[in-house]
C-alpha cells in the first residue's frame, strides 16, 4: 500500500492535511528534522529527515521514500518544496508533489475578495438617508468581508454589503442578534459597530439541537439541524468573536424569549470568554435569525422590536427562504400593523431590512 509523506509534519497545514487523508483511509507518514517534534505522537508512523542543507538529506529522503512506498509528498514549506522538486527531477521519481507556493492560497483568496468588492463598488448600494456617516472604503470593505467569510455561516455577500450600508445611519445603542451559530454575521455586526462607534453586541442563542427543530419545514431541514454539533458551533462562536471583543461583545446561551427578562438599562453580562459587557437597554440594530417557524419568529419580533429605538434598524434574516415562509409572514404582518413606524424597508441577500422612523 502506498503512502503520503507529510514534511515537515508539524506545520499546521500538514496537520490539517493529515486529518483529511486519514478520513480517506490513506496511509500517512510524518517527518521532520527535529528529533523531539511535538507533532510526532499524532502520526501513526514517523521519520527523521535531516535539514535540507545537511549532506544526509538527500540519501535519507530517498531511503524513506523507498521504505514506505511513498507515492505522494505534501509540503507547505516553500524552500523544502524547491529542494523536493529538484530531487524528483534529478532521479526521475514517480512521486506526486503537492507543494503550493508560499501563501498562494491566501493570495488567491485575496484576489477573489477584491474582485467581489470591486463588483459591489461598481454598482454602489446606497440609501437616500440624510446625515449618513462616510461609507467604508475599498480596503475596509474587503477586510470586513474577509473576516466574515473565514467563519462558517450562510450570510451572503449581498447581505454583508447591505449591513455595511445601514450602519452608516445607525443610531447609538446596543446591537442584539438572535441566532448567532458560528458567528459570521456577529463578526460583521461587531466590526461595523466598532467602526461607527454604535455600541456593544449581545448574541442570544441556545446552541442546542432541540431548539433548532422547526415546525412546518421539510424533514431534511430538521434532520440537518439534528445532526449539527452545536457544542462545536458554540465553541467556534467564542473563538471567532473573542479577538474583536474588547468588552463590547457578549452572549447569553439560551432562548431569546427567556433572555428578555434580563434586558434592561445598565445591564451587565459576564462570561468567562468575554468578561463583563455593559449594555444600554436600547437597541440600535436588531438582527433576528433564530428559529424560523412562525410562532418562534413572531415571538422574537413581539419581544424585541419594542426595544429598538427610533431610527434603529431591524433585520429579519431568511425573509426569502427556500424551506419555509415563517420569517416572511411574521415580518409582513408586523410591517402591515406598524406602517407609521417604518422609514424605509428593502429586501436583499435573502434578508428584510427595516429602518424605523426617527
Amino acid at each position: 500500500m502506498t503512502a503520503t509523506l507529510l514534511f515537515p509534519g508539524g506545520m499546521p497545514e500538514s496537520l490539517t492535511q493529515l486529518s483529511v487523508l486519514r478520513t480517506q483511509g490513506r496511509r500517512c507518514i510524518g517527518a521532520s528534522a527535529i528529533a523531539n517534534d511535538p507533532a510526532r505522537p499524532i502520526y501513526p508512523q514517523w521519520e527523521i529527515i535531516p535539514f535540507v542543507t545537511d549532506a544526509n538529506f538527500e540519501p535519507t529522503l530517498l531511503s524513506v521514500l523507498k521504505a514506505h512506498s511513498i507515492s505522494h509528498i505534501f509540503t507547505r514549506h516553500p524552500i523544502i518544496g524547491r529542494y523536493l522538486k529538484q530531487i524528483i527531477a534529478k532521479y526521475q521519481l514517480t512521486v506526486t508533489l503537492d507543494a503550493a507556493g508560499f501563501a498562494s492560497d491566501a493570495i488567491q483568496q485575496q484576489h477573489l475578495m477584491f474582485t467581489r468588492i470591486d463588483a459591489a463598488l461598481a454598482q454602489p448600494f446606497t440609501l437616500d438617508i440624510p446625515s449618513q456617516a462616510p461609507a467604508l472604503n475599498r480596503m475596509q470593505m474587503a477586510a470586513v468581508m474577509q473576516q466574515a467569510l473565514r467563519i462558517e455561516g450562510q450570510s451572503s455577500d449581498e447581505k454583508i454589503i447591505a449591513l455595511m450600508e445601514i450602519f452608516r445611519s445607525c443610531p447609538q445603542g446596543d446591537i442584539v442578534e438572535i441566532g448567532s451559530f458560528w458567528g459570521r454575521s456577529a463578526c460583521v455586526l461587531a466590526l461595523l459597530a466598532k467602526h461607527y462607534t454604535i455600541g456593544s453586541l449581545l448574541c442570544l442563542d441556545p446552541w442546542t439541537n432541540d431548539d433548532a427543530h422547526q415546525a412546518g419545514v421539510s424533514d431534511n431541514v430538521n434532520d440537518e439541524a439534528r445532526d449539527i454539533d452545536f457544542d462545536s458551533a458554540f465553541h467556534g462562536f467564542q473563538l471567532n468573536l473573542m479577538p474583536y471583543s474588547n468588552q463590547h461583545i457578549n452572549f447569553i446561551r439560551g432562548g431569546a424569549h427567556e433572555a428578555l427578562a434580563q434586558y434592561k438599562p445598565a445591564m451587565e453580562i459576564t462570561t468567562e470568554s468575554f468578561g463583563t459587557t455593559r449594555y444600554s437597554g436600547k437597541i440600535a440594530c436588531l438582527h433576528i435569525d433564530g428559529n424560523h417557524d412562525l410562532p418562534h419568529i413572531t415571538q422574537d419580533i413581539a419581544d424585541w422590536v419594542p426595544h429598538v429605538i427610533p431610527g434603529g434598524w431591524i433585520i429579519i434574516d431568511d425573509y426569502q427562504w427556500a424551506f419555509g415562509d415563517g420569517p416572511q409572514i411574521a415580518a409582513d404582518t408586523w410591517c402591515a400593523q406598524h406602517p407609521q413606524r417604518i422609514a424605509c424597508a428593502f429586501a436583499t441577500g435573502s434578508a428584510l431590512f427595516i429602518k424605523l422612523s426617527s
